[in-house]
């Protein structure tokens, strides 16, 4: 029994999960010699005992082993099935074909997205509003600093202005009594330069190239008036640096006096010292107005149309260059897709041959099982009927009564398994059916990526035909 009794033991508790057939058990000659003894005929009680229970363990076994193997067969033809139904030609053009939908529908949602078409316009407007300005105001040359930064202009005029600050309040607090100096000296210093920067920027120009008079007119109070404030504020400045040297009033009372710069007892004590600081206030008044005019063009306007037309240019550049960035982008990602895509049918159709294949072994496995099943119960036949002629003597009657094990049709595995067999396919027919599979499938991405190649080469071709024309001054300029 060593051997067998364990796996009986587990087959008829339904735990048994070995798929190779029992083994012989040993006492078999015993058991043999044992029936002899006891009288009993063997044809007619050979079925029972140790013999009778390895016949049993061996059919039981059969079918575990076989719903074991339809479990596993299931499932491959349902592979096999659902991976067959996906080879058509259709399949594999709507597959590989996607990337190509895919890539025409994200460009044009791109192309929308960018409103590559709505910037160009802005654009051509402002162009368009520009150039008449450039004609109404007879204009012939592009505008100062059109192609430099107004930065460097700011960065002068925050210069000034600290430099006249700390000038300010280095005469001011060297004064007697001039404890309070720094508290005005940034903001007379600010005063002093941002109105002249600002005279120099918008006034002097609408005086001198504004095509209306009344403008001009306007430009000339406005400068009239500049003209007055800078001279005022550094005539107060100058007094009250006087003043603070002079006497030995308190800040505050010397700011009071200093505002009477009419007064002719406050211009009795200006010094050499106080109108070389109003000279100097002047001088910074007048660096700010020179960096005003030359931050600029000086005809008015025409800077600020040049600059309005130059930003929309940018942003119709900067619309154009993401949108052709995002296009080239997603033809590139296109065809990535469509080589996975390939890539993964092929690697369905490998999968396809081999669950054919798995199944095909397993009708190979079950049916080499089964001999040796077959050849266990003929060596358990032999080893029992040896032990019962040991006892009784040779008998022809014995050799000719070995029990059939299985049908002929539990030994086939087509049989066994009808419901599978139509997928079952022998390695020349997987072979040439899987060869089939892989020359339609690569006739057909040859087809769809030169396809792809068309749709790249029209979409590049149109984005890279989009151009953004340049910021001109003429009407004829392209």
């Amino acid at each position: 029994m060593a051997g067998f009794a364990p796996w009986l033991k587990n087959i008829k508790s339904g735990e048994a999960d070995d798929r190779s057939p029992p083994p012989v058990p040993a006492g078999l000659h015993k058991a043999g010699r044992d029936l002899a003894i006891k009288g009993i005929v063997f044809p007619r009680e050979r079925d029972t005992g140790l013999l009778g229970d390895y016949r049993e363990g061996l059919l039981k076994w059969r079918v575990s082993l076989v719903q074991k193997l339809q479990d596993e067969f299931e499932a491959l033809e349902n592979t096999i099935n659902n991976l067959a139904l996906s080879f058509t030609e259709n399949n594999f053009v709507d597959k590989l074909d996607k990337p190509i939908r895919s890539l025409e529908a994200n460009c044009k949602k791109q192309y929308r997205d960018s409103d590559i078409e709505g910037g160009i316009a802005e654009f051509s407007d402002e162009r368009k509003t520009l150039q008449v300005f450039v004609r109404e105001n007879d204009l012939l040359k592009l505008p100062r600093n059109a192609h430099k930064s107004g930065w460097k202009y700011f960065l002068v005029l925050a210069a000034l202005v600290i430099l006249e600050a700390i000038f300010n309040g280095l005469i001011l607090s060297d004064a007697r009594g001039g404890r309070g100096a720094l508290g005005i000296s940034l903001p007379a210093a600010a005063l002093n330069v941002i109105s002249g920067y600002l005279a120099g920027r918008f006034v002097l120009g609408t005086i001198l190239y504004h095509m209306e008079k009344i403008w001009r007119t306007f430009g000339l109070l406005a400068m009239a008036a500049y003209v007055c404030i800078v001279l005022y504020l550094n005539f107060v400045l100058g007094m009250l640096r006087s003043l603070l040297s002079s006497s030995g009033m308190e800040f505050q009372v010397a700011i009071r006096e200093a505002l009477h710069i009419f007064s002719a007892s406050n211009w009795e004590k200006l010094d050499a010292l106080s109108v070389i600081f109003i000279g100097i206030g002047i001088i910074f008044s007048i660096a700010a107005l020179i960096d005003g005019w030359l931050s600029d063009d000086p005809c008015p306007g025409y800077g600020a149309a040049w600059r309005k037309c130059g930003k929309a240019h940018k942003k119709a550049e900067k619309a154009l260059k993401n949108l052709r960035d995002d296009t080239h982008g997603a033809c590139n990602s296109a065809e990535s897709r469509q080589e996975n895509e390939y890539e993964s049918l092929q690697a369905d159709i490998t999968r396809w041959s081999e669950s054919v294949n798995t199944l095909q072994r397993r009708f190979q496995d079950y049916r080499d099982m089964v001999v040796v099943a077959v050849d266990n119960w003929a060596t358990a036949n032999e080893r029992f009927v040896a032990g019962y002629r040991d006892k009784k003597g040779p008998s022809s009657d014995i050799a000719n009564n070995t029990a059939t094990l299985f049908s002929e049709n539990h030994s086939n595995p087509h049989e066994v398994f009808g419901d599978v067999k139509h997928v079952y396919l022998d390695d020349e027919e997987r072979i040439q059916k899987a060869d089939k599979y892989h020359e339609i499938l690569s006739k057909i991405y040859g087809q769809e990526k030169q396809n792809l190649i068309d749709m790249q080469k029209s979409l590049r071709k149109k984005v890279d035909g989009i151009n953004v024309p340049p910021v001109t001054i003429g009407d004829d300029a392209h």
